[in-house]
Parts: C-alpha cells; structure tokens; sequence
C-alpha cells in the first residue's frame, strides 16, 4: 500500500525580487482545493515553500540551454508553489526475480483531477498577486500572463 502524493509546483514571475531562499521554510498552506473534486477530503493543498536555486533548476522549463539560462537567471522574481495530492490510489513495491525491489505505481483519475485543481488554483494566486508570467513544469518556456482580471 504506497502512497506518494503527486505534486507540481507553479512559479509566479513577480515583476520584483522575491528572494524565495531567505526565510522561514513553509510560509503558507491552501486547504482551497482539499475536500477533493467529490468532497470526500482526497484534494490538494497549495503550499508556499523555500526554494533553493537547485531545485528551482529542475522545475524550469527546458527548451534550448539559452532560455532555460534566462529562466533560471530570474529566479531572484519568482514566487513558488507546490501543489500536494492526498491520494486516493495507491501502489506497491514488490521483489523482482533478481531480488531488487521494483515500485509500481499510476496516478488515478481522481487524483491528477485534485491535482489539476490545485494547479489552477495555483494559477490564480500568482495572478491575483501580480506576476508578469507563470512557470510550470510541464511547460516548454514560462506562460505570459493577459492584464490582470476583474475580481468580479
């Protein structure tokens, strides 16, 4: 029975320093998308954490070594998320034939649904607090962001 709670990060690219690797490690947690898309409490949760320049390269889009530099140059303007999945499924390691533990494990629908809320919502804080631009992994050069949008 193995759970590994799928996460996704979202970088909001503020139009100042941000400074994401000074202060405390976890400033901020979202129960916005927790009760999950059924209302059964296996959603997500938005988290604000530190983020050191190592791991905020990993998240960076790739598309050719000159962007990804000029990503990851910015990286004093971001502002970063993690999105966290209560799973609903799981999986299970077994013991392969040559003795060597092997992991198997596939996200549930339900659980990328958790996910994929969380990252919208996401996506909404970065716009609301005023970034020029997003960034999310899955993504070949970070999203400009349209004029922000009525609150209404």
């Amino acid at each position: 029975n193995l759970r590994l709670h799928p996460v996704s990060g979202v970088a909001g690219v503020m139009p100042s320093d941000v400074a994401i690797w000074r202060g405390a490690p976890m400033t901020l947690v979202s129960d916005v998308v927790a009760q999950g898309p059924v209302g059964d409490d296996y959603g997500a949760k938005i988290e604000c954490p530190l983020l050191l320049p190592g791991i905020a390269s990993s998240i960076a889009p790739w598309m050719d070594g000159a962007t990804f530099k000029d990503v990851v140059l910015d990286y004093k303007r971001w502002f970063t998320m993690i999105v966290i999945t209560r799973d609903r499924g799981s999986g299970e390691v077994r013991v392969d034939k040559a003795g060597v533990p092997r992991m198997y494990y596939k996200v549930g629908d339900r659980d990328l649904q958790s996910l994929a809320d969380g990252v919208e919502k996401a996506l909404r804080i970065a716009e609301a607090a005023g970034a020029k631009s997003v960034i999310v992994p899955h993504e070949l050069k970070p999203l400009p962001l349209p004029p922000q949008s009525d609150p209404k």
